[in-house]
């Protein structure tokens, strides 16, 4: 029996992990047979092949099990190598002081190669490229080891500031034969100017002939700006023009106009008398010469010459021959024989018109004016002959007594008719009647014609006098005791014929006069008779008027006061006289006299009406003094603020005189003594006597009054106070409100709150006061209520609180409601209620009764629970029902029970492994309302993955792997991608793969390792660099085949050198480190500098292929001339 124990022995090697190797193979070399490996490593990964492919750096450790079953590890590294070569980049700005600027980057190394894309790039592919122009420059940085490339970019700022020339100047006139160019342009510090024979390099140069000069300025920063500017000679001549007109009659000035073909022309005439006037229209006042000189702006000048003459010249006319006015002939026309331009005005009339209309005989004026405002005037005499007929008229005047006039024409000329204007008459006459009687008032008009057809218009007025005498005014007086016998009459607008009186003591009594005289009071009518017969009526009232005087006396009392008095009479009679007599032979004739002495006064009134009456007034006297009473000693009050001082009498008291013992004077009855000290007091009576005056004497007393004193308080419950006070005393209360009223009794009652003031006086006058301050207590609790809760759908609870308002054995609360429903005791601060309304919480403070109330409302809140988004899971496929429905965004009051397909689902809210199909879902919230939505959950079919089975592409090329039909609608479906067995790819929807062999690559579709789908494709890999690299070019071509170079080729990354030979093995051409498809680095077909003949080159290229791998190419091309 043979032991074989032996542990296989292993090898392990890897590549490293460049930028252009993105996978290596791990290698095991071993002298025993190996049946079994087991990888680990990095990323989970595990493989059981014995060479596996890895994509990632790190330990990869493998378990080899040989023949014998004996097994070994080991571990091998796969380094990353991915160094990105990184650079600095140093440069400036394009300047005008440099055309060209050199990019540098450091460092500079060896081992790598630069690709530079630019607007001005003058070379590439080193590290310090010539460019000329500002913008963004790229680069691409490779590392030829690791194949790592950096990619950058650097901005080249323009620092080329060029002048945006400001070049003017003035135009050759003939005000100057030169010009000068200025350049407006601060920072130029150098300039050259070119013209027509002219050069010059100032800045400000001036020039003679007109043209185009060119100019080239250099500003501060070295920038050249060019441009040109047109010189223009401006020495023409202005080209006059004048309107003019010779004078004409009438006319002391006429105006001449100038214009000319320059603006801004300026004119001066001067006229052959030596007078100068300027300006393109002048008003002239002489006929003749003008010299017309116009000067245009450019100081150039023209000169006219101007003929003014004169145009007098009076047109020559005359009137024609004019008819006579006849009546047959009512009109004629009035014409004259010019024929010149101009206009004929006729007088009067002021008509303008070659012939005039005129009915009425005279002179008219005629006169013609020409053209030329020359007048000529002549006139012509019109004559009428025109003999109309004569006539008389009368008509008699409708009165009180006849009622109809008679209309007579008596013609005093020979006529043949005479027609009425019957149409505007008032009545009816027939035409040819030279008589007519009527009751119809007014104007009658008629028309008499005689042979000569003259026709005379004529009217005749019919008036009716059947106006009333009027009375203008009575006369009429009163009988009284002085007059026994008055005039009663009439005053009329016009005479009567006759007066007819009637009246006491009269019957039909006739008189011519219109006043008569009566001794008897009574009723008197006059009928009074017009000279048209009219009557009219009037009547009288007599009235007899023997009363006496109406009156009353009055008088007064001679007093120490008054010495003298008025006694007199109050008129109800107006209008009376009086005469007085009395005492001491006193007299008077006024109303109202005035007497000194006591006795009786007799006076006689005599009223208008002459009756008189007698009266007497007796006039009394009295003068005594009064007497007084005033004790002799006051006592001031406690408080010291003076004693109030009083005295007695029996007498009525006007005026009182007290000195104080201060020694001031007071008129008051009851006045105030504030110190101590004797003084005395007199009075006046009613009558000004004067009293004896009287002594007193004022002390001091502090002994004040002793009382006691209630106060209460206002409150809400108690709207009226109660006051009092009490003393065992004899004393007087005075009580002064805060509003200031007095009150004179123990106890008051009161509205108001604040100080009351209680004056205390005792029997001595003492006083003492005290402020009682009489509290309010009117302060309403405040309520603050809140709800909680809320009514909807089928949760009907809200609780109403009031406890933040006061509370305690002083507050007393109840809750009321018309239209609402309270659930609890309504007592409570806090209750609950379940209906909309309106709630009201009363809070009473027993203390003061104030009571608050405040209310809030309840409303009935719609559901807002209208939202339910159900989040739908698409089964895997028809063979997993695996679906779901997740609900959620609920905005309703949770908890909720949810109902599928009408099955209670508690608060569940996914629903899983769900067939496709529509769901009905229900959601209930914590207050009853609920929503319902239809939930679909669709059919996610099966996994499907479309792409074609095979594809070509050429070496070096890079392929697009898409499939299509991917008809997964859970977004779960996963795409894994490998190659061969070697995953390439998770998640990838496509995948860019660049095989250099052919190669098979699978594509798996999954959800989650169900429902998989499977997909092969074969990339085939065709090589044919040789074809792409050419043959043949000409150096003078023009379609693009003027350099020879390697152009951008499948498969081929960088061109590491490149030699060309001629027949003689001379080497005309070596470059190296090349991109290929770069034309400027190409051969041009010379040799150092010179042209090489034309013929067949060899060509040796050592090329780096995308592969990693370095390809010799060999070849030859051909240089046609």
């Amino acid at each position: 029996m043979i032991q074989n124990i032996d542990l296989p022995a292993i090898q392990l090697s890897a590549d490293s992990l460049t930028c252009r190797v993105d996978s290596v193979q791990l290698k095991i070399v071993s002298p025993h047979q190996l049946v079994s490996y087991v990888w680990t490593g990095p990323d989970q990964f595990t493989s059981t092949l014995r060479s596996p492919y890895v994509y990632t750096d790190g330990i990869y450790r493998v378990t080899v099990t040989r023949d014998n079953g004996c097994t070994a590890t080991g571990a091998v590294e796969v380094v990353n190598r991915h160094i990105v070569p990184e650079i600095t980049i140093r440069t400036d700005s394009i300047r005008c002081t440099a055309a060209e600027l050199t990019i540098h980057i450091e460092p500079d190394l060896p081992d790598r190669a630069y690709q530079w894309s630019g607007p001005g790039l003058l070379t590439n592919g080193s590290p310090n490229p010539i460019i000329n122009q500002p913008g963004s420059y790229f680069v691409t940085v490779t590392n030829d080891v690791t194949g790592c490339q950096y990619f950058t970019s650097v901005l080249i700022g323009d620092a080329r500031v060029y002048t945006m020339a400001n070049v003017t100047a003035d135009t050759i006139t003939c005000f100057r034969d030169s010009v000068r160019i200025i350049v407006h342009n601060p920072e130029v510090v150098k300039a050259t100017f070119d013209g027509p024979n002219f050069h010059s390099e100032a800045l400000s140069p001036f020039v003679k002939e007109s043209g185009v000069y060119h100019f080239m300025l250099i500003n501060e920063k070295g920038c050249i700006t060019e441009g040109n500017i047109q010189i223009v000679k401006n020495v023409n001549s202005p080209q006059l023009s004048v309107q003019k007109t010779d004078f004409k009659c009438n006319q002391d000035s006429i105006l001449i106009n100038a214009t000319s073909n320059m603006s801004g022309t300026e004119f001066t005439w001067k006229h052959e008398s030596g007078s100068i006037l300027t300006g393109s229209a002048v008003f002239i006042k002489n006929a003749g010469i003008y010299q017309l000189e116009g000067l245009a702006p450019n100081g150039c000048k023209s000169i006219q010459e101007v003929n003014i003459g004169f145009d007098t010249i009076h047109p020559v006319f005359m009137v024609l021959p004019v008819d006579t006015l006849t009546c047959s002939k009512p009109e004629v026309t009035l014409k004259t024989e010019y024929k010149g331009n101009g206009t004929i005005e006729w007088n009067p009339g002021n008509v303008k018109n070659n012939q005039l209309l005129v009915k009425s005989p005279g002179i008219y004026y005629v006169k013609v004016t020409g053209e030329n405002n020359c007048s000529t005037l002549d006139s012509v005499e019109v004559i009428e002959s025109k003999n109309f007929p004569t006539y008389e008229s009368d008509a008699s005047t409708i009165n009180c007594k006849d009622r109809l006039s008679t209309i007579t024409i008596t013609p005093t000329s020979p006529y043949e008719m005479i027609n009425w204007d019957n149409l505007n008459n008032p009545d009816q006459i027939d035409d040819n009647s030279l008589q007519k009687v009527t009751s119809f008032t007014g104007v009658y008009t008629f028309f008499i014609t005689n042979d000569e057809g003259c026709v005379t218009s004529g009217s005749v007025e019919v008036i009716a006098d059947i106006e009333m005498p009027k009375v203008l005014k009575k006369i009429i007086d009163t009988l009284d005791c002085n007059r026994k016998v008055i005039d009663i009459g009439v005053v009329l607008n016009e005479s009567a014929s006759s007066f007819l009186w009637n009246g006491p003591n009269l019957f039909d009594f006739i008189t011519r006069d219109s006043v008569i005289s009566v001794r008897t009071p009574g009723r008197y009518t006059v009928q009074i008779s017009g000279e048209n017969h009219c009557i009219t009526v009037t009547n009288f009232e007599v009235i007899l008027d023997e009363n006496d005087p109406e009156y009353s006396v009055f008088t007064d009392t001679l007093t120490c006061d008054k010495g003298k008095i008025n006694i007199g009479i109050n008129a109800v009679t107006l209008g009376l006289e009086y005469l007085w007599s009395g005492p001491s032979g006193f007299s008077s004739t006024l109303h109202n006299p005035k007497v000194f002495e006591p006795g009786l006064y007799v006076v006689t009134i005599t009223g208008k009406n002459g009756c008189v009456i007698k009266d007497s007034i007796d006039v009394h006297q009295i003068i005594t003094h009064p007497e007084i009473i005033v004790q002799d000693t006051f006592y001031m009050p406690c408080d010291l603020s003076g004693v109030q001082l009083n005295l007695a009498s029996e007498d009525q008291i006007r005026t009182y005189f007290w000195i104080l013992p201060d020694g001031s004077l007071s008129a008051d009855s009851t006045p105030i003594a504030l110190t101590e000290g004797a003084g005395t007091v007199q009075i006046v009576d009613n009558y000004g006597c004067p009293s004896q005056s009287a002594n007193f004497v004022v002390y001091k007393d502090p002994t004040p009054a002793a009382f006691d004193y209630t106060t209460d308080t206002l409150t809400c419950q108690k709207t009226v106070i109660s006051l009092s006070a009490s003393s065992e005393e004899s004393v007087e209360y005075e009580w002064i409100s805060p509003d200031g009223n007095r009150l004179y009794t123990s106890h008051i009652n009161g509205t108001e709150a604040g100080d009351y003031t209680l004056i205390v006086t005792n029997i001595r006058r003492c006083k003492d006061t005290v402020i009682i301050n009489v509290p309010i207590d009117t302060i309403h609790p405040s309520i603050t209520l809140h709800s909680d809760g809320l009514i909807q759908c089928t949760h009907r609870n809200v609780l109403l609180d009031a406890s933040g308002s006061p509370s305690g054995q002083i507050y007393r609360g109840r809750w009321t409601t018309l239209d609402g429903n309270i659930s609890s005791v309504i007592t409570d601060y806090i209750v609950n209620v379940d209906k909309s309304g309106t709630y009201y919480f009363d809070l009473t403070n027993i203390v003061n009764g104030c009571v608050s109330t405040e209310s809030i409302f309840i409303d009935e809140t719609p559901s807002s629970f209208n939202q339910m988004f159900a989040e739908v899971q698409i089964p895997y496929c028809e063979a997993v029902p695996n679906g779901s429905i997740r609900i959620g965004e609920l905005n309703g009051i949770p908890p909720y029970v949810l109902f599928l397909n009408g099955q209670n689902k508690g608060n569940q809210v996914l629903f899983e492994n769900l067939s496709a199909g529509t769901y009905k879902v229900e959601a209930i919230d914590n207050h009853g309302c609920s929503v319902i939505e239809y939930v679909e959950v669709p059919s996610n079919g099966n996994l499907e993955v479309t792409i074609d089975d095979e594809y070509f592409i050429l070496f070096g090329d890079s392929l697009l792997l898409r499939p299509e039909g991917l008809n997964d609608l859970t977004g779960k479906a996963v795409l894994r991608w490998f190659k061969g067995d070697t995953l390439v790819c998770t998640g990838c929807t496509e995948l860019w793969v660049r095989p250099f062999v052919n190669t098979v690559y699978t594509i798996e579709q999954s959800i989650e390792g169900l429902c998989k789908e499977t997909v092969h494709v074969l990339v085939r890999v065709r090589t044919n660099m040789n074809d792409a690299i050419p043959n043949v070019f000409r150096p003078e071509s023009s379609s693009g085949n003027e350099r020879f170079y390697i152009p951008q080729t499948r498969g081929i990354k960088q061109i590491k050198r490149i030699l060309i030979f001629d027949k003689w093995a001379e080497n005309v051409y070596a470059a190296y480190h090349l991109s290929p498809g770069l034309k400027e680095s190409g051969w041009d077909g010379t040799f150092n500098g010179k042209e090489c003949e034309q013929g067949v080159y060899i060509v040796i290229a050592e090329l780096l292929l995308s592969n990693g791998q370095t390809w010799i190419y060999k070849g030859d091309v051909t240089l046609l001339r």
